[in-house]
This record gives C-alpha cells, structure tokens and sequence, in this order.
C-alpha cells in the first residue's frame, strides 16, 4: 500500500465513520442552543418564529451559535419594527386606557363620573376651614383630589358625600404632607 493508497482510504473512512457522527454531534449541539435562544426571546419566536426558523436553516448547524441565532433573531425583529412598534404603542395605549378606568370624550372629558366635578374645596361653605387651612399648607389643589380619587377608586362626587362624615378628606391631606 502506497501513502496515496492510505491517504485516499483514510479520506473515505472518515468520510463515511467520522463526518456523519461530527455532523449529528453538530445538530445536536445547535438544537440545544436553539431551544435556549427559544426560551430568552420566546416574544419574538412568538411573533416570527417560522420566518427566524427559515432564516436558521440557511446556515450550517456549526454556525447556529447563541450570537448567531441572536444576530437572526435582531435581524428578523428588525424587518417587522414599523408593524412591531405600531402594536407596541396601541397595546400601550389600552393599557393606559384600562388603568384610566374611564373613557375619554373628544371634548376631552372623562366620563369616570356621571356627577358633575364639585367646585374647588377651598370654596365650598361645607368644607370646614381648618381642614382648608391644612389643605392649602399640605399643596392640595383640585388635580391633587383627582389623583386621589383616582388612585382610591371613587369619583369625585363619592369623595365629596363622603366629606360631612369626616372620613374622606383627613388621608389626602396625610398623604400630600408626606410629599413635602
């Protein structure tokens, strides 16, 4: 047997035995890299897997590295930015929406309340005038009982039947002197 003769044999037994064993090892390995990129950016498998899928079987299994599937993934999340930031700012506006817990008229209004706003505390004759008094040091202004309502699920008109218990206007005037 002449070098050549082994040579050539040499390159036919690895071709046969050892290539197909490295391949499968190959897969393997990028199959499992795969499933945890799956898994870190299961928001954009979701929305384009098929399409990052497509692009992954472009390249050879030595090649689907964590950084190169990431890199497929940027690039396929970069062909749909204009449709992905178009959903991105509706669902973001439902959720503000929802958090609102009321809807917004085109004049403007919210229509949380079926009662009209009560005039500014600091006008009324029921309020009592140390509680004005403390209102005013403590920065209360009628956007600060908004909030208040808000955040404590009445509407203003509940807040304001409240009032002559002495139960509702003694918390905000706590909570807004905490502020200062």
């Amino acid at each position: 047997m002449t070098g050549r003769d082994f040579r050539t044999q040499l390159g036919q037994a690895y071709q046969q035995q050892v290539a197909p064993e490295i391949q499968r090892a190959w897969e393997m390995a990028a199959g499992a890299t795969q499933s945890a990129a799956q898994m870190k950016y299961a928001k954009e498998w979701e929305k384009h897997g098929p399409e990052i899928q497509a692009e992954l079987q472009k390249l050879p299994a030595h090649q689907r590295t964590l950084d190169t599937i990431e890199m497929v993934v940027t690039f396929v999340k970069g062909k749909h930015a204009d449709e992905d930031r178009e959903s991105y700012a509706r669902e973001h506006a439902q959720r503000i929406i929802a958090e609102m817990g009321g809807t917004i008229r085109p004049t403007g209004g919210g229509s949380a309340s079926n009662s009209p706003i009560q005039p500014n505390p600091f006008e009324s004759d029921d309020v009592p005038a140390d509680w004005k008094s403390r209102a005013k040091t403590a920065g209360i202004t009628e956007q600060t009982l908004l909030e208040f309502c808000r955040s404590n699920d009445m509407s203003p008109d509940q807040f304001w039947k409240l009032f002559p218990k002495g139960t509702a206007l003694q918390p905000i005037v706590a909570e807004a002197g905490r502020g200062k």
